[in-house]
């Protein structure tokens, strides 16, 4: 199977997908599948993630900026 924005539609490896529902059976309750190298690749690249992966960026860069910061005045 695929699950779109989450695995790749021509899935190699272990392709088992195990979806669990909530009691009442209306919510995902717990998404479990191995992700390949194309499968995180279809993650990183399906639209619904680049906000996503944006603000993991941003908040990326304001965490090192922070840390070197940190660490050139522990070094002087």
């Amino acid at each position: 199977g695929c699950i779109e924005g989450y695995t790749a539609c021509d899935r190699k490896g272990k392709r088992n997908i195990l979806i669990r529902l909530s009691e009442m059976g209306t919510k995902v309750y717990w998404l479990a599948y191995w992700q390949s190298p194309d499968d995180l690749q279809s993650h990183k690249t399906y639209p619904l993630w680049q906000n996503y992966y944006r603000w993991a960026a941003e908040k990326e860069d304001q965490t090192m900026a922070i840390l070197s910061s940190l660490f050139e005045k522990l070094l002087l």
